[in-house]
Parts: structure tokens; C-alpha cells; sequence
């Protein structure tokens, strides 16, 4: 299965959240496949900044760049135009609909998120959303 995670996946997992672990694992062990958004990235570096862990952090994306089966993926042309038509039909903020556009683009099969404005029927319609508690 190919998963599109986003920045709470990645807090849950950090908070050592059953289902969050068990996802990892999952990719860990070649069962699944990651995608993630440099977006997510970016939004992960700025929250654990904050709680002084950047180091933590950093070390986490430089093992996710060594495993063959996650793949950080940069915002491309297309996935910017496709993000503005979700952020305006959708009503998304511009971050999620650029992540919401990747994992689309990526052709994943599920969406694990934390963010509840990924949990409307229009999102739901097209792909997937498994939200953490």
C-alpha cells in the first residue's frame, strides 16, 4: 500500500502512538510504501524547532532519505497547479492542499493525517483519510 503521511503522522509517531508505530513499521519492513510532501518536511522541522528537537528531527529525515521505500517529493509545477485548484473547491489551506496534491499526484492509496480539514466528503471521494487520534 502506498501511504501519504503528513506532519501529524509524524507528532504520533514521536509520541510513540500505537497505530502511528505500527504504520512505520509497516514501512520499515518494506511492507508499504511513504510518500511524504517537502512540505511535511518543512512543517516537521518548524514544529520541533520549537520544542528545541531540530537535531531529533533532522536525524529522522536523514534516515527516511536512506530507506528505498519513502520518498520525499519535492513540489513540482504540476503539483502546484493541482494544489490551487484543491485549495479554492476544496477550501484547503495552500500548505495542505500542496501536501493533499502530492499524495494524489503519488497515486497513494490512503491518506494518515492528524488534521481534521482533511476529513470532508470531497477529500474522502478521491482518496482515503485515516485519521490518528
Amino acid at each position: 500500500m502506498v501511504i501519504g503521511a503528513d506532519t501529524g503522522f509524524f507528532l504520533k509517531r514521536g509520541e510513540r502512538q500505537a497505530r502511528a508505530l505500527e504504520i512505520w513499521s509497516s514501512i520499515l519492513s518494506g511492507e508499504d510504501f511513504l510518500v511524504v510532501s517537502v512540505l511535511t518536511v518543512a512543517e516537521f522541522y518548524a514544529h520541533q524547532i520549537q520544542r528545541a528537537k531540530l537535531a531529533a528531527a533532522e536525524e529522522l529525515i536523514s534516515q527516511m532519505q536512506r530507506v528505498a521505500n519513502i520518498s520525499i517529493v519535492p513540489v513540482s509545477l504540476e503539483i502546484a497547479a493541482a494544489s490551487a485548484r484543491y485549495r479554492r473547491g476544496m477550501n484547503l489551506p495552500t500548505v495542505d492542499a500542496v501536501i493533499f496534491a502530492t499524495f494524489l499526484s503519488m497515486g497513494c492509496d490512503v491518506l494518515v493525517t492528524t488534521d481534521s480539514v482533511f476529513n470532508q466528503e470531497s477529500v474522502q471521494n478521491l482518496i482515503p483519510v485515516e485519521l490518528l487520534a
